[in-house]
């Protein structure tokens, strides 16, 4: 009688079994920070584009308005760390001026956009002032938060003296 085999034997499935897991613990922590990666990517760019918004805005109508009429970043964002929502926290028909903006990223707000109290002129023409602070990293608790507050604060964005002006140059 020939003995043909028709199957695996239990010690070759936990051989492979243990290298899948081996490979496994390898590749997810590799994956799990090219993920974070993409969030703080995604934080950075609506970051730098509301403030281009700002300036935009402004540049072409001469005064603010409601925020979304500026941006269509998402608004209303709660600040309640890792509830995955990214954008700004001014609520739908807020008025942009006067206001204190901030950008949320993954619930914590990684830049605050605020107007100064005093106005600039450049080359004749009165513009609103506003300073770009970006939050300390060491006040994230979420990955994403502290890449991006990291990237912001190595960022210029239309620096002018004490503050970065939107709007103008």
């Amino acid at each position: 009688m020939n003995n043909m085999r028709r199957g695996f034997t239990m010690i070759e499935l936990i051989f492979v079994i243990v290298i899948i897991g081996i490979l496994a613990a390898v590749a997810i922590p590799k994956l799990a920070a090219n993920r974070d990666e993409a969030a703080a990517a995604i934080c950075k760019t609506e970051a730098a584009q509301l403030i281009k918004e700002l300036s935009v805005y402004y540049t072409k109508n001469g005064a603010f308005d409601n925020i979304e009429r500026i941006t269509n970043i998402r608004t209303g964002v709660a600040t309640t760390p890792g509830n995955g929502q990214n954008g700004v926290d001014l609520p739908a028909g807020t008025a942009v001026a006067g206001a204190t903006i901030n950008y949320i990223c993954d619930g914590e707000a990684v830049a605050t956009i605020t107007q100064a109290s005093t106005p600039v002129t450049i080359r004749g023409v009165l513009h609103n002032e506003f300073g770009l602070i970006v939050a300390d990293p060491g006040n994230q608790t979420l990955q994403p938060a502290i890449i991006t507050a990291a990237d912001l604060t190595a960022r210029t964005f239309y620096k002018a003296a004490p503050g970065y002006v939107i709007g103008g140059n």
